[in-house]
């Protein structure tokens, strides 16, 4: 090896090789390396996120974070199978109740929309329900 002393390039001694080498060695074992969980967190840090929707959901459908490769993860809408006010899953009318709009009720026998929000008095009340 070579080094450079007052602008004169002359080669090293083996002790001043070793001794450089050593102390090399030294610096590199001094810098803490980090963990598997340091570099876990930095990477899943690393990976982009849209924050949580403000919006509520649509009827029947739920908000869900799903991965897209390298433009990371977004939140989309995706059918809730567990999500009530459907045509699947209607809510029980009866005299009385308050509809939503967009919601659907059932009466045991035929299911309607509601398309206004307040009380029908009766669930064939076509200022608040429409029957499909």
């Amino acid at each position: 090896m070579k080094k450079c002393v007052n602008g004169q390039i002359i080669d090293m001694t083996p002790d001043e090789v070793t001794a450089y080498q050593e102390a090399a060695i030294t610096a590199q074992q001094q810098i803490p390396t980090a963990g598997f969980g340091d570099k876990l967190r930095v990477y899943i840090e690393s990976i982009p996120t849209v924050h949580i929707p403000t919006v509520p959901p649509k009827i029947g459908f739920k908000w869900k974070l799903i991965h897209r490769g390298i433009a990371g993860f977004s939140w989309e809408l995706v059918p809730d199978p567990d999500a009530v006010g459907t045509v699947a899953k209607p809510f029980e009318w009866f005299a009385g109740i308050r509809v939503a709009v967009g919601y659907h009720y059932t009466n045991g026998v035929d299911i309607a929309l509601a398309v206004a929000d307040g009380i029908p008095a009766t669930f064939e009340d076509e200022r608040f329900l429409v029957k499909l």
